[in-house]
């Protein structure tokens, strides 16, 4: 067996403990405290197999290996179990869990410019986060115990919810005002990141942007798994465009960092 396999199966194996660890952590202790704690084990972990491999794809396949079985779970309840609820704890452990093992990558390309196959790297991540996000997040909106609860409703008057949850006058708990205004923006902060990264020109950027949220209005209104609102998607049109300068914001302190003018931090190869 070449080192190569083992370092390979390390991965592995570290990935899946990883994830019983996040999940024991985030089931056992208050919301933002075991975010706190998950977020700091990530990034040691996703550092320390940064320096001592020396090679982002191993930072990508204890992603894999951390993160699978969340989806594979949500695919089983969504097919199987429909009446199943499933909070969004495997959204927010699935987040963090992505970001922490591979900020420090990153955040070396970005210091260095130096990861010989970071483009590939990137390219591989990006196609491994859509698809996983596109599976927990169309359960959590389709398919979480919605059926039967909602009719065929629409609302097209701009802030007509929004309002109320932010002055306090819809007399709703605080949590889900967190949930359905933070929560709408935050969820689809990572879409306008992955655009971003994906589609150069910012004009179309923005248009498949303001397409998505479009689209999971329309399918919540047809299937009556939820009310189209036109202020679900004006939350999460800006959680989008937040990601979208995100990247913008990054790319632009990197071209500067390196005296590049079109030096390109997120390049897919």
């Amino acid at each position: 067996m070449t080192k190569d396999k083992i370092i390979k199966g390390i991965m592995i194996v570290t990935g899946i403990l990883l994830m019983f660890l996040e999940f024991k952590i985030m089931n056992s202790m208050a919301m933002i405290s075991s975010i706190s704690i998950v977020l700091i084990i990530t990034i040691v972990v996703g550092l320390t197999i940064h320096k001592l491999t020396s090679d982002a794809y191993n930072n990508l396949l204890i992603t894999v290996f951390s993160s699978i079985t969340y989806i594979m779970l949500t695919v089983y309840y969504g097919l199987f179990v429909p009446t199943a609820f499933m909070d969004y704890t495997n959204i927010i452990i699935f987040l963090i869990n992505f970001f922490g093992l591979n900020l420090p990558v990153i955040v070396d390309e970005y210091l260095s410019s130096k990861i010989s196959n970071f483009g590939g790297y990137l390219k591989y991540l990006c196609i491994y986060f859509s698809v996983s996000y596109m599976i927990l997040l169309s359960d959590a909106l389709f398919f979480n115990n919605r059926g039967g609860f909602y009719f065929k409703e629409i609302n097209l008057v701009p802030f007509k919810t929004i309002v109320p949850y932010i002055l306090n006058t819809a007399n709703v708990n605080s949590n889900i005002v967190i949930i359905n205004v933070l929560g709408n923006i935050i969820l689809f902060i990572p879409i306008g990141v992955i655009v971003g990264i994906i589609v150069k020109k910012k004009i179309k950027s923005v248009l498949n942007l303001a397409l998505i949220p479009m689209l999971i209005e329309t399918i919540q209104y047809i299937s009556a798994t939820g009310v189209a609102d036109i202020d679900d998607f004006i939350l999460n049109f800006v959680g989008e465009l937040m990601g979208l300068g995100i990247v913008g914001l990054v790319e632009k302190l990197y071209s500067k960092r390196h005296k590049d003018v079109g030096k390109r931090l997120f390049k897919l190869e």
